[in-house]
């Protein structure tokens, strides 16, 4: 497990991310986060590149247990920066109303929604510039 430190908090990812750092992922990799060296989840996330461009990472599985929603934004914004993304892509469930008010408050972006006709909940399309 490797780790870093963003913002007085531990980040520990599977895979091996040196050499990385500017140049983006070429598989999805799931972050976890950490106070200093607790060893305890704090939060989780999983980032994937966008296929076809280079500029864009998906945010995906996210699971914010302790973390305040500003602090947990700020992380995920400051990783996607550090691994060259310019932009972060994600959906929220618009009726998660702390989700999506917490998304809000910390400069994401509502662009679009659209039924899942897989489960019929109402999808939001949020972008987050970093």
């Amino acid at each position: 497990m490797k780790e870093m430190m963003f913002g007085g908090f531990m980040v520990r990812f599977s895979e091996d991310l040196m050499g990385y750092e500017g140049k983006g992922l070429d598989r999805p990799v799931h972050f976890i986060v950490d106070f200093n060296v607790e060893n305890k989840e704090w939060a989780t996330f999983t980032f994937a590149p966008m296929f076809g461009c280079c500029g864009v990472v998906i945010s995906a599985a996210s699971n914010n247990r302790r973390l305040d929603s500003t602090t947990f934004h700020q992380i995920k914004a400051q990783v996607a920066k550090w691994l060259g993304y310019s932009c972060i892509l994600a959906t929220v469930e618009c009726t998660n109303f702390p989700e999506v008010i917490g998304a809000g408050k910390n400069g994401w972006k509502f662009v679009d929604s659209f039924i899942n006709k897989r489960t019929q909940h109402t999808l939001g399309i949020m972008v987050k510039h970093v």
